[in-house]
């Protein structure tokens, strides 16, 4: 494997803590996974409150970032300190580079530079892919036992994402969640996608029958939000942090 500077690439961290809503986006160490809000507090509490000002979210070189709008109006997809907000518009995917508006929970970190790994070809189930990523890690001395970002670039097999569009002021609740996603399905489309992994962290950034939280970025950038599920064949490569506390 050998290090990359990925100046435009996607996502970045080592590990981190919860930090106070209304702080103005502490500033961990380069590296370091750091969120703003819990997903639980959205999905189960029904609370689709703005908690993260994105206008604090520019001029942050290296920041990685992803999570939902406020009231679950679209996505946040932040890519080397570049926004890309998704929303569903008029029966198609739109997308906005301006840090305006606000997020209900983000998960964040800023890192330059990683290593390149070629992915196992073959690989179709999440469970597959969260379990090769995890290995990678390791094997790259990445501390496996907090959170840790990872980068994959390259052309995807398929990617199912999708975009939150809640159009009422209903009671929101799990039931409700899966209602709002509308579906996309992109087909050998060359993507970035932003990840964050962890098995500690289940309700707070990612869902409970995942260990990872993705969101993926055309090439294009005409289409952004959360990755529900990615087959990447064999032309996708996996990017993972400098260690800064290799075991080795």
């Amino acid at each position: 494997m050998k290090a990359v500077e990925l100046l435009s690439l996607l996502v970045p961290a080592v590990a981190g803590g919860p930090v106070a809503a209304d702080d103005a986006l502490p500033k961990g160490e380069p590296g370091e996974v750091r969120w703003l809000g819990e997903q639980r507090k959205v999905v189960r509490d029904g609370d689709l409150t703005g908690r993260v000002d994105l206008t604090a979210l520019a001029k942050r070189p290296h920041l990685y970032a992803a999570g939902p709008l406020e009231g679950l109006k679209g996505e946040v997809t932040v890519w080397d300190g570049k926004a890309s907000l998704a929303r569903w518009e008029a029966g198609k995917v739109v997308t906005t580079e301006e840090f305006k508006g606000k997020a209900c929970f983000l998960v964040y970190a800023q890192v330059p530079t990683w290593t390149e790994s070629k992915l196992p070809a073959g690989l179709h189930k999440p469970d597959d892919l969260e379990a090769d990523i995890f290995l990678e890690a390791w094997k790259a001395g990445v501390p496996t036992n907090r959170p840790f970002p990872f980068l994959l670039r390259g052309t995807a097999q398929k990617v199912k994402l999708h975009i939150l569009n809640k159009t009422d002021n209903a009671p929101h609740n799990p039931e409700e969640h899966a209602k709002v996603k509308v579906p996309v399905v992109l087909e050998g489309r060359e993507v970035d996608v932003i990840g964050f992994y962890s098995k500690e962290h289940a309700g707070v950034f990612t869902h409970h029958d995942s260990y990872a939280h993705m969101h993926a970025l055309t090439a294009d950038g005409k289409v952004s939000g959360h990755v529900d599920q990615l087959s990447p064949g064999g032309e996708m490569r996996l990017y993972l942090p400098v260690a800064a506390d290799p075991r080795r």
